[in-house]
């Protein structure tokens, strides 16, 4: 009885030290992050989801996506922070949503996502944002919809997503890892990320992290590529499971913001200490939104349903602070 006993609890010490090892701890602030009412700020023209989006400092754009009416929009529009106002950026003539955006050097980068007749979107798209001159580069070697994207050092990684061939045909989830040089307008392939799904990432410090995902289920892994050594690690498991969630960083901070079945979710991932924070908040519930930090504020904007068409902002210093002591 006493081997028993002594079995179980080195078990259950094995147990808790695995759990310590592949879980990023939850650390609950009691800080409430406090974001702007709904309907206190400036209001988009056209609400949408699953659009693409990005910040130049100056300007939040959302570009394309779904409209709350339920139909694809060709128009797309940004937000001047300084004035709390949308207008409209540019109207094309094409329609695509489950986009994504990057912003470099003057320019709006768009890739993959998928038109009204679900086909895939093979180009890459480049907005001027002084004048809205599109242009287009060479073609997306592995067209997607809800892929990856992050920027570092002029360079923009795509990772991930969905091949979506029709409504009725089992969904094809990709592990495809990407490296495209805006200036020579070059794709190399880097290798693979380390599992088959649509997920988010950001890159802080030469550093790559993405965060769960869907491959016919919500995912909760968190891993990092190291873009010097070109390796990955495991950094572990989330305290929960989502995808659709917008992402942004700032600092040593990202920010995870929505989720498919939990639209209230709020997180932030501090990369020095690899701790996945849950906030609580006052932020309206949201998937496939966008999400941009400016001038230290965290807007969360758009969005499924009939919060498309508002934004909110909330100051991050202060719960930044607290949560790296």
């Amino acid at each position: 009885m006493k081997n028993l006993i002594t079995t179980i609890l080195c078990l259950f010490i094995a147990f808790l030290f695995a759990q310590s090892q592949d879980s990023p701890s939850k650390k609950s602030s009691q800080y409430k992050l406090k974001f702007s009412k709904a309907n206190k700020m400036g209001r988009m023209d056209e609400g949408r989801y699953g659009m693409g989006y990005t910040t130049d400092g100056k300007y939040i754009y959302a570009i394309y996506g779904r409209s709350r009416n339920i139909h694809y929009t060709t128009k797309s529009e940004r937000y001047d922070v300084a004035n709390d106002s949308w207008s409209k950026f540019f109207n094309n003539k094409t329609d695509k949503r489950y986009i994504s955006a990057e912003y470099l050097n003057g320019k709006i980068y768009l890739f993959n996502g998928y038109n009204q007749d679900n086909s895939l979107n093979k180009k890459v798209e480049v907005i001027d944002t002084s004048t809205g001159e599109v242009n287009y580069l060479k073609d997306n070697p592995v067209p997607v919809c809800k892929s990856g994207t992050a920027v570092w050092n002029d360079k923009i990684y795509v990772f991930g997503g969905v091949d979506v061939k029709g409504r009725q045909i089992k969904n094809h989830y990709h592990n495809q890892f990407y490296l495209f040089d805006p200036l020579k307008d070059t794709w190399t392939l880097l290798g693979v990320i380390p599992e088959h799904k649509h997920t988010t990432g950001a890159i802080v410090d030469g550093i790559l992290y993405t965060f769960g995902g869907y491959n016919n289920h919500e995912l909760s892994s968190i891993h990092s590529y190291n873009i010097t050594d070109s390796t990955w690690t495991y950094i572990g498991e989330a305290p929960l499971d989502f995808s659709a969630n917008a992402i942004t960083k700032h600092g040593d901070f990202i920010w995870i913001v929505g989720s498919y079945n939990n639209t209230g979710l709020l997180a932030a991932f501090n990369t020095i200490t690899h701790e996945f924070n849950l906030i609580d908040a006052n932020l309206v519930g949201r998937k496939h939104a966008g999400a941009v930090v400016v001038n230290d504020k965290l807007y969360v904007f758009g969005g499924v349903r009939g919060v498309g068409l508002s934004i909110q902002a909330a100051q991050l210093k202060i719960i930044e602070e607290l949560l790296s002591n």
